[in-house]
């Protein structure tokens, strides 16, 4: 078959599938009638769950894995030279030993900004969701004006308040 074909029928596929998603899946009325995969994909696709999360997960734990057999197996090689050949003994054990580090320090600054959004999220529900898509000042402030108080009345009329009289000089 054709390249062009083939990229024809995955734009229509794709297409079809979008607009499946769209009508069966992502209104929030129709969360409660879907299977459990459904209602998760239902989150996926509304952002309620952030895929993101598993995802550096997993590459975190790939790369950490990764970093110690690579290491590991360093121990026990050797590069090639003209005249000599030198060991990657000293480069595996500092692969081993900075490599899962590194990973986690880069994966946490990578999650910190997750978790931050995740809070937001959590705040924006305990608000009530009133943000529907406006920004935060929308989201808190009334959304039609309210009329300034009038101004309340004294419990009983002022009476001017009178000066205390000077101390009396003793000295004279």
């Amino acid at each position: 078959m054709n390249i062009g074909i083939c990229v024809l029928l995955g734009v229509l596929a794709a297409l079809a599938g979008t607009v499946y998603v769209c009508i069966c899946i992502m209104p929030a009325s129709k969360r409660a009638g879907l299977s459990p995969l459904f209602q998760k994909i239902h989150d996926i696709v509304n952002f309620r769950q952030l895929l993101v999360e598993y995802l550096l997960k997993i590459f975190y734990v790939l790369s950490t894995l990764m970093c110690v057999c690579c290491g590991f197996f360093m121990l026990f090689g050797k590069i090639p030279g003209w005249y000599s050949s030198r060991s990657t003994a000293l480069y595996g054990i500092l692969l081993m030993i900075l490599g899962p580090i590194i990973c986690r320090v880069s994966y946490e600054c990578a999650m910190i900004f997750i978790l931050m959004l995740k809070n937001v999220m959590e705040i924006n529900k305990h608000l009530g969701g009133k943000s529907g898509g406006a920004g935060f000042a929308e989201s808190i402030l009334p959304q039609q004006p309210v009329a300034p108080a009038a101004p309340a009345e004294p419990a009983e009329p002022l009476r001017p308040v009178t000066p205390p009289a000077p101390p009396a000089d003793d000295a004279q």
